[in-house]
């Protein structure tokens, strides 16, 4: 059996750049951007996660070095 390629479409964008920022411009007219209270408590979510698996990291960093120190010989 042979195997058929199938040929992909590709989107060929505009080389001019004024009709490729436009384009931007119409797709971000389209987009819902969060309200000021979503994103003030989706920032203050994201620095509290950042903060507990950066805690998290270093317990398991202090642990480690401390086993390490006292497992192999000096």
């Amino acid at each position: 059996m042979a195997i058929e390629k199938q040929h992909l479409s590709v989107v060929k964008s505009s080389q001019n750049p004024i009709v490729f920022i436009r384009e931007v411009w119409q797709e971000l007219k389209k987009t819902t951007w969060p309200s000021w209270q979503q994103a003030n408590r989706l920032t203050w979510q994201v620095i509290a996660v950042v903060v507990v698996i950066g805690a998290y990291m270093w317990i398991l960093n202090v642990v480690f070095a401390w086993l390490i120190k006292h497992i192999l010989p000096q």
